[in-house]
Parts: structure tokens; C-alpha cells; sequence
């Protein structure tokens, strides 16, 4: 079994993997969140607990196929920190379509008492895109510029070293 697992430890992590989206994607029927939502002069969005469960979702989606590859890939640093900063840039990118959208096409089109809240229409249009994972692009990729400037292999001290 122990052979097994080693020679196969893919499957047993996609299985994990799988086994943690659909874990997080429950969190969609916590009726005690259902109650809530994000609303304001700016709109209203879905109810609490399906944006929670979809943003962790696309989290839990990204972030451990990530630890993954940095894992296995260990010694390419800069590799690894070239796809992180890719990931920030594209979310970033993402995250900045959708603010000069709502200035665009939200600010000229919303009447004169709701234009003061272009700033919470601007993060209400970021916390409901939900269909893109910019938000979760940005952490990930931050996660893994962090962790891949430290050296993996540990440090062995020099009194483990020594026979007496």
C-alpha cells in the first residue's frame, strides 16, 4: 500500500484536491449566511454565502496546485517567481478593467446622488466577479513571490555532525 501511494502520490493528491473544492463549495447551504448580502446605493449582489463559497472556491482551485509546483520544482526559483508575478499582473490587470469599467459605463450612467459612492461600486463590481479568479490570482501569486525567495533544503547544524 505504502509502495503504492509513493509511486502514485498523483492521484492520491488530485483526489484530496477534488475532495477540498467540493468540501469548500458546501459552504454555499451554511443557512445562517444566506441571510446576508452585500447591498448598497451602488446594488446588490448575491447572497453571502454563495460569494464566499465560490471565492474560496477559486482559491482552494488555485493555491494548492501552486504549493504544488513550487514543491516539485524546487531550485527553478526564478521560474517559480516569474509565474507569481504573472499571476499578480494578470489579477491586477483584471481588477483594473473592471474599476475603470465602472467609471466608464457606471459613473456616467448612475444618477447625481449616487455618484460619491464610485469607490464602493468599484469594490462591489471586484467582490462579485466572481466569474474570473482575479482576486485569488493576487494572493496566490503573492504567496509564491514570498515563499520563493527562501531556500527550501534545511540546514543540517554542525553538532549533528560530530562523532564523539
Amino acid at each position: 500500500m505504502v509502495i503504492w501511494l509513493r509511486n502514485n502520490n498523483w492521484i492520491v493528491l488530485f483526489l484530496l484536491w477534488v475532495g477540498l473544492i467540493y468540501a469548500v463549495l458546501q459552504i454555499h447551504f451554511q443557512t445562517n449566511l444566506s441571510k446576508y448580502s452585500v447591498c448598497g446605493p451602488w446594488g446588490c449582489g448575491p447572497p453571502s454565502n454563495t460569494l464566499l463559497a465560490i471565492h474560496a472556491m477559486w482559491l482552494v482551485m488555485l493555491l494548492p496546485p501552486a504549493i504544488y509546483l513550487q514543491y516539485r520544482f524546487r531550485g527553478i526559483e526564478i521560474w517559480m517567481q516569474r509565474v507569481a508575478g504573472s499571476m499578480v499582473i494578470l489579477g491586477s490587470v483584471g481588477v483594473l478593467t473592471i474599476i475603470a469599467w465602472q467609471w466608464v459605463v457606471w459613473l456616467p450612467q448612475s444618477g447625481e446622488s449616487f455618484r460619491p459612492y464610485i469607490w464602493q461600486r468599484c469594490g462591489f463590481a471586484v467582490l462579485t466577479a466572481i466569474d474570473w479568479p482575479l482576486l485569488q490570482l493576487i494572493l496566490t501569486g503573492i504567496y509564491l513571490l514570498m515563499t520563493s525567495r527562501f531556500e527550501v533544503t534545511p540546514e543540517i547544524p554542525q553538532s549533528l555532525g560530530k562523532v564523539n
